[in-house]
């Protein structure tokens, strides 16, 4: 057998007198969330809530003095904002920024248009739960903007 003079020895890995283990300066990325069932968890929290605001009249009692189509409306207009957002509309942030300004409405409406304590206590907590709700699914599809073309 000849020996081929064109070939290259095969370098020697660098010497490690320590015996230390190579470690990468970055450690890895942490698996990213998915930011579609984020938004798919909170509108379907908010679908839930508007259900019950588009109910809640017949179901807690509202008083004559109480405005009973403020949660009616709200409610309504929740449930298909956030059915919108479960049908597939991921990416629409400003559907959830919408219903976290009638999350505010319901908040203000309930020292400003109820009569009875529970209308007002009713719609001041679902004023609350369809404020966060809304601002955490509008997070959840802007930060799932990012990585976007």
């Amino acid at each position: 057998m000849t020996r081929n003079p064109r070939r290259m020895p095969t370098p020697m890995p660098p010497a490690n007198p320590f015996g230390l283990r190579e470690v990468d300066p970055l450690p890895p990325e942490p698996p990213r969330r998915d930011w579609r069932a984020d938004v798919r968890s909170a509108s379907a929290l908010s679908w839930l809530a508007g259900v019950w605001l588009a109910l809640s009249p017949l179901i807690v009692g509202y008083e004559a003095g109480d405005q009973s189509w403020s949660p009616v409306v709200a409610g309504a207009i929740v449930v298909v904002l956030a059915f919108a957002r479960l049908a597939g509309a991921y990416a629409a942030s400003w559907l959830s920024y919408v219903s976290a300004l009638v999350g505010t409405w319901l908040i203000v409406s309930a020292f400003l248009l109820q009569d009875s304590a529970e209308a007002s206590w009713n719609e001041a907590v679902l004023g609350v739960i369809v404020f966060a709700l809304g601002l955490l699914a509008a997070a959840a599809s802007d930060a799932g903007g990012e990585g976007r073309q």
